[in-house]
């Protein structure tokens, strides 16, 4: 029977621990439970923030994709054709370094020269 009453007042010794814990435990829940609602508004306010940043950064692709690109083409072809002509006049100086003094036509035949 010692036994019995012993277990029955250390259940009751805890109970009472834990009773006097759970108001504590309580409040505790409530802060744990305001922090989650501050980090859910929060985690939803960056969500809307990297949505509008990747609405922004999908206009610049398009801008850049549909104005950019093009014009940067467009101006790499003249680029080309410029390069491929300074290539032939650089040609035509080695050929002809002369050409600076006398022109691109060839000379007029001198007395005696025939054509």
């Amino acid at each position: 029977m010692d036994k019995i009453t012993d277990s029955l007042q250390t259940t009751l010794d805890n109970t009472s621990r834990a009773s006097k814990q759970f108001p504590e435990l309580v409040d505790d829940l409530h802060a744990t439970m305001k922090n989650i609602r501050q980090t859910t508004i929060q985690i939803s306010s960056v969500s809307r923030g990297a949505q509008r940043f990747m609405d922004q950064g999908s206009v610049m692709v398009n801008n850049l994709s549909t104005q950019l690109l093009p014009s940067a083409q467009q101006m790499l072809v003249k680029l080309n054709s410029v390069m491929l002509n300074l290539v032939n006049v650089t040609q035509e100086v080695q050929r002809n370094p002369s050409m600076f003094i006398r022109g691109k036509q060839p000379a007029m035949p001198g007395p005696g020269e025939s054509k």
